[in-house]
């Protein structure tokens, strides 16, 4: 493969190839990447998006605990007030037939028999009275067409003659 020749300018020996012993490349020490301040803020910056997602999770649980609480009492004083509008719709109820009760004309009847002594009308007791259409009598309104001081006057002269006699 080499040929030892005299000429050094023409050393083609440089281009063969060389047995796999000798193309070996020297040992290159071995990387290890330290982590560097890039690489702290990154896992600062993820550290903190968890307690973020961490701290938005418990809030919201927290609010619908506290929306389940709020529904559950105000369901409870909404069952309240039914039952109290219940028993005051039974009181009513019961105080309408009560009235009803008292107001019927058997039971006004019995009063005025009992306790202020009426009885039944006699025919002695009844007269009748003819009203004819034609014979009304309108009263007239005498303060028409008079000023103020002049009814004021008027009613000073009424005083005095009621006064003299």
């Amino acid at each position: 493969m080499h040929k030892e020749s005299g000429n050094a300018a023409y050393d083609l020996s440089r281009y063969e190839t060389k047995p796999a012993e000798q193309q070996r490349l020297p040992e290159q020490p071995e990387i290890k990447a330290v982590p560097g301040r890039a690489h702290v803020a990154k896992r600062r910056f993820a550290r903190l998006q968890l307690a973020c997602a961490v701290a938005l999770v418990a809030l919201i649980t927290g609010l619908w605990i506290q929306s389940q609480v709020s529904l559950t009492e105000i369901s409870a004083q909404i069952s309240l007030a039914n039952k109290e509008l219940t028993t005051q719709e039974n009181i009513a109820a019961n105080l309408e037939m009560q009235i009803e009760a008292k107001m019927s004309l058997i039971s006004i009847e019995e009063y005025a028999k009992d306790k202020l002594g009426l009885g039944a009308p006699q025919k002695s007791q009844t007269e009748y009275v003819t009203v004819y259409e034609g014979t009304q009598v309108e009263k007239p309104d005498n303060n028409a067409g008079k000023s103020f001081f002049q009814q004021i006057k008027e009613g000073f002269e009424k005083i005095k003659e009621y006064l003299n006699g």
